[in-house]
């Protein structure tokens, strides 16, 4: 066989393990019928038995819906993500969890405030925003902060767990589109009541004139969180409670300026104060303007969502892409003048007089603000009649409350 076939002889085992068959009578060199691939488990049944064990309990685990269909663990693996498309999820935690009159209270209240910015084209200028937030004297970095390229033969780092130090203070800002207004830090052990509260809002006062010349004449919207008996006569802005996805100094300000120090050891207290004091002032108008201008993306959004929590970054640019925030006085966006021939009507309480305004020589040059004319026009614009509902009465921002 050897000098017939050459390399293709069939080596000795082989030959002799045919030899065997032919001696026991199979002359046929085919293979005999045999059964297929076995059957696979991974069937309608089993898939609908896996469907409806997980409806009954999402917490239930791979080996214990094996356990139930007597199914490998492998196979209910594969029914789980190719034919039911599930991945077993840990909970988010989150602050709270809003109740359905808490989520009705948010939608109200955002309405309310998107309508008073569609009314006003000076609403952001005259908006006043406040927050407290802790400055530590180490407050270390997030964890997804000390992230590092590496090869897969690399060992990965490590890093020692840290904890917050002990020494803090407790920072109150206030600013507006064009920065920082006013900061104040309070020493740990103490407590900010309605009457240290009060006297924050008196120096506002005396801040806003030294700062924002002309800012109290034409009227500050304060927005904040904090319901004090005394205001001061500033007029509040509606702010629903556990929403700081709606405050911006919580979504903007204190987000930046946290990433900023985290993971700086001061020497002292003051060492952290003046770092935040430099980081403020580092920062350009347009930071200010534009995380000012967020907050009415995500008052849409949280309509949107019917009161949920408002998730991510906003994207302002587009949406408020008219707004302007000059430094040092008030201007009026400009409007184009073919589209600026406006009659605004505005009773006289008690004397039922129509005053009709034409607007078309006030749109032509912004300069216009600084005289009377222009300022009782915005008035005038202000005043307007529009539908009043419900929501308008239950979160009017005129509520002013004097020293």
């Amino acid at each position: 066989m050897v000098e017939v076939y050459a390399e293709k002889c069939p080596n000795y085992s082989t030959v002799t393990h045919w030899v065997r068959k032919f001696k026991s009578g199979f002359l046929s060199v085919m293979d005999e019928p045999r059964e297929g691939r076995p059957t696979s488990v991974v069937t309608e049944k089993n898939v609908s038995t896996v469907e409806g064990l997980v409806k009954q309990d999402r917490r239930i685990t791979v080996k214990q819906l094996a356990s139930e269909t007597r199914i490998s663990v492998g196979s209910v693996g594969k029914i789980l993500h190719d034919h039911l498309n599930l991945n077993k999820v840990s909970a988010r935690w989150v602050p709270r969890l809003l109740t359905a009159d808490q989520k009705k209270e948010r939608t109200d209240c955002c309405k309310h405030l998107l309508r008073l910015e569609a009314n006003d084209d000076l609403f952001f200028q005259k908006i006043v925003t406040m927050d407290e937030t802790w400055i530590y004297q180490f407050d270390p970095e997030p964890k997804n902060a000390s992230m590092q390229w590496k090869r897969p033969s690399s060992p990965p780092p490590k890093k020692a767990k840290v904890t917050q130090s002990s020494g803090k203070v407790m920072l109150s800002c206030f600013w507006d589109c064009e920065g920082i207004i006013m900061t104040d830090y309070m020493e740990k052990g103490k407590t900010i009541t309605g009457e240290y509260y009060s006297g924050l809002l008196k120096r506002l006062r005396s801040e806003l004139v030294r700062r924002r010349r002309g800012k109290l004449r034409n009227g500050v919207l304060l927005l904040h969180d904090n319901a004090p008996a005394d205001q001061c006569g500033y007029e509040i802005l509606p702010h629903p409670p556990y929403s700081p996805d709606l405050a911006p100094s919580d979504f903007c300000l204190f987000p930046n300026l946290k990433k900023s120090i985290k993971g700086r050891r001061f020497e002292d207290i003051e060492d952290a104060i003046s770092a935040v004091e430099e980081w403020f002032q580092a920062q350009n108008d347009t930071f200010y303007s534009q995380g000012l201008l967020k907050v009415k993306d995500r008052w849409q959004k949280c309509v949107t969502m019917q009161g949920g929590k408002v998730k991510g970054k906003s994207k302002s640019r587009s949406s408020c892409a008219g707004l302007q925030f000059p430094v040092g006085r008030i201007h009026r966006p400009q409007k184009p003048v073919d589209a600026a021939h406006w009659e605004l009507q505005s009773s006289a309480r008690g004397a039922g007089l129509g005053l009709a305004l034409d607007f078309s020589a006030f749109v032509a040059s912004s300069k216009l603000i600084q005289t009377a004319w222009s300022k009782m026009a915005i008035k005038t614009l202000i005043l307007a009649k529009r539908p009043r509902s419900d929501a308008d009465d239950r979160f009017s921002h005129a509520r002013v409350v004097k020293c």
